[in-house]
């Protein structure tokens, strides 16, 4: 039983950060870098979006693992909750490429409630 939790939170915590960093890295390079609209010395940035996503596995991976009800529920409501919060409305007045980059953290955001998800089921027994 040990085991399972061990290779779920390997495949939440460690193959989801690394999922998600290839994916966002491909989906932004192809954006191009210097459209990025989160400049390094921006005040947005005080939190790292991958202890973020590190911590939102983490929850969900229990919450899933635990077969909590209502778990895809909670998860597309922080998914709305993030992607609808403030940061993305202002930049997005300052910046036209902060569309496509808000795009980019909505598939980063499924990625890592996928890992989540998978993650949380193998620590569960159910995969």
């Amino acid at each position: 039983m040990l085991w399972r939790w061990i290779v779920g939170f390997i495949i939440s915590l460690g193959a989801g950060q690394l999922g998600v960093s290839i994916l966002l890295w491909w989906v932004r390079r192809h954006l191009g870098e210097e459209n990025d609209p989160l400049p390094g010395n921006s005040i947005i940035r005080d939190v790292p979006p991958q202890l973020v996503g590190l911590v939102e596995r983490l929850f969900f991976t229990l919450i899933v693992a635990f077969n909590v009800s209502g778990a895809a529920v909670c998860m597309a409501v922080w998914i709305t909750v993030k992607m609808t919060s403030t940061w993305h409305r202002l930049l997005r007045e300052n910046n036209p490429w902060a569309g496509p980059f808000a795009l980019s953290s909505l598939l980063g955001n499924l990625v890592s409630m996928l890992f989540a998800l998978i993650g949380g089921l193998v620590c569960g027994g159910k995969i």
